[in-house]
C-alpha cells in the first residue's frame, strides 16, 4: 500500500483452517511478488 492509500501490488494464497501453514503461505506469497519493498500484508482484506 502506497502512502496515498492505493494498493500497489497483489498476490493471493491460501492456508488450511486450524492449520499451521499460514506463515509459510505468507512467505511464499512475498517471494512470488519479487519485490523488496513490501511493508504491509493484508489478510482477508484486513490491514
Amino acid at each position: 500500500m502506497r502512502r496515498d492509500g492505493a494498493v500497489d501490488g497483489a498476490v493471493m494464497g491460501a492456508s488450511t483452517v486450524s492449520g499451521s501453514d499460514a506463515t509459510d503461505s505468507i512467505a511464499s506469497m512475498h517471494a512470488r511478488l519479487g519485490r523488496s519493498d513490501v511493508s504491509l500484508t493484508m489478510v482477508s482484506g484486513l490491514v
